[in-house]
């Protein structure tokens, strides 16, 4: 799967070039292959979006990441009118163009064979399956073998991003004629201005974590490709994107009861896998039953009302399964044989549990700051 962050045209940025350098080399260090930028800003003049342009592409190639810029049909006719813009262009070695509006296929022609082009990346939210066929006839008489991927579309005002079924079938479009097709994933650590309101494909991952936002677009939007679209991520972002898309790893933080036997609190603090045959009413620790002794004897403790979101071990009472973890998704009466032990910080993370037959191991975590147990009333 393409990996790609974002890096715009900033006036206010000081030390450039070497911000730039360090970026790009954070992102490839954690597996990135693709750069995005923008070379069609209104508010700014052809030559200081080319010096900007001429800096992202050095560290680029520096490290080996492809090069893509978004460009309009106004930007495009300035540039094929201007000789000395369209050779710095070219020698930036531009990979993609991620084509906005206001384009003919004429221009585009003429675009590939000048810049020496890959390809070009199609508005995966706006077209229909009529304009995706007419879109690739144009283009394959250019060239059979040109490369195209459609990228959809981020919305910066809150209450814009697509709705989930219309993202879908869009992506099912594209999909049909063997397109791939790029979301994009806000982040929240510089959130792109002017509104700073994080930059998401799906309005509903708007303000969602990370890793939750990737979950849903690898497994139920089947993305090809993911564009980071919000800039300047800080390295724990990238560190917990390696996690999940390479490592397969989340994590998921917990409040401890008090007075833990040090057996539970090893049981609960642990990574976990769990059993593909889990229900709908409870996910089973695989994990929990190969770490801890067959029929650990845990004492009876704390055998309440199990509330979703509640973290249980089976105590000695359930005979050979005493020592095993179950996290509970659905809420479920007393057990004697059940001890509740902990529960999750953040009940959304329920959803990141859905996805554990894709093969993820959960690592459960103690929260950072000090929370209340309080199973009855939290829950």
């Amino acid at each position: 799967m393409h990996q790609c962050i974002s890096i715009y045209p900033n006036k206010t940025q000081e030390n450039t070039s070497s911000q730039i350098h360090e970026y790009i080399a954070l992102a490839k260090l954690y597996g990135f292959n693709e750069v995005f930028t923008s070379i069609h800003l209104p508010e700014w003049s052809i030559e200081d979006q080319l010096n900007y342009l001429e800096l992202i592409a050095e560290a680029a190639h520096q490290h080996n990441m492809e090069l893509t810029a978004d460009i309009g049909g106004p930007f495009i006719r300035k540039v094929l009118q201007d000789e000395s813009a369209l050779l710095r262009i070219k020698n930036t070695r531009l990979d993609y163009l991620r084509l906005d509006y206001g384009y003919d296929f004429k221009q585009l022609e003429t675009l590939y064979h000048l810049l020496n082009l890959k390809g070009f990346v199609i508005n995966a939210s706006m077209m229909k399956e009529a304009e995706i066929r007419h879109h690739l006839e144009q283009f394959h008489q250019i060239d059979p073998a040109i490369s195209i991927r459609a990228c959809h579309n981020f919305y910066v005002r809150e209450e814009s991003g697509l709705d989930s079924d219309f993202a879908l079938s869009q992506t099912q479009l594209f999909k049909k004629y063997d397109i791939p097709v790029y979301y994009c994933a806000p982040s929240y650590d510089h959130p792109r201005g002017p509104l700073c309101l994080g930059l998401p494909t799906l309005e509903h991952h708007r303000y969602q974590p990370l890793d939750f936002v990737l979950l849903e677009l690898i497994h139920r939007f089947h993305a090809d490709g993911i564009l980071y679209s919000d800039e300047w991520m800080s390295e724990n972002l990238f560190k917990l994107i390696k996690q999940v898309t390479k490592d397969k790893l989340i994590q998921i933080p917990v409040i401890l009861k008090d007075n833990l036997t040090e057996i539970e609190k090893r049981i609960v603090i642990n990574k976990h896998i769990f059993r593909y045959d889990s229900n709908q009413n409870y996910l089973r620790s695989r994990s929990s039953r190969e770490m801890a002794e067959f029929a650990h004897k845990i004492v009876p403790d704390y055998c309440v009302e199990r509330n979703a979101g509640c973290i249980t071990i089976d105590n000695e009472r359930y005979l050979r399964y005493s020592g095993e973890l179950q996290v509970v998704l659905q809420d479920a009466k007393q057990d004697d044989r059940v001890n509740v032990v902990a529960r999750l910080q953040d009940l959304s993370d329920l959803k990141k549990l859905a996805y554990f037959r894709e093969g993820y191991t959960y690592e459960l975590i103690e929260a950072d700051e000090h929370l209340p147990f309080l199973i009855q009333s939290v829950l």
